[in-house]
C-alpha cells in the first residue's frame, strides 16, 4: 500500500497524521480489511512493538480468519501471516 500523500509506503510514510488516517480507515465504514497490532492500536507496517499482537480489522471489529484465507482480487485466497511483520 502507498501513502497517496508522500508516495511511500505505509511503513515508511512521513506524514504526520498517517497513524490517524489508518486508524479512521480500519475503524470506519469503508470496506476495507487490515492487519493490525492489539497492542500498539497501529497498522502492522507502522507498528514498533518488541511483542506485537496481530489480528486482522474491518469496521473496528476482529475478522475471523476463514479456514483457507480470504478471496482476493487474483482469483486466489490470501492467508494472513499474524505472527511477524
Amino acid at each position: 500500500m502507498i501513502c497517496t500523500t508522500c508516495r511511500h509506503t505505509i511503513g515508511a510514510c512521513t506524514c504526520p497524521d498517517a497513524d490517524q488516517k489508518l486508524h479512521d480507515l480500519a475503524y470506519g465504514d469503508a470496506p476495507l480489511t487490515f492487519k493490525w497490532c492489539l497492542t500498539c492500536d497501529r497498522h502492522y507496517a507502522r507498528c514498533q512493538c518488541a511483542t506485537p499482537d496481530f489480528y486482522v480489522i474491518a469496521n473496528g471489529k476482529e475478522v475471523p480468519i476463514p479456514a483457507g484465507g480470504f478471496p482476493n482480487a487474483g482469483g486466489g485466497r490470501t492467508m494472513p501471516d499474524l505472527t511477524k511483520r
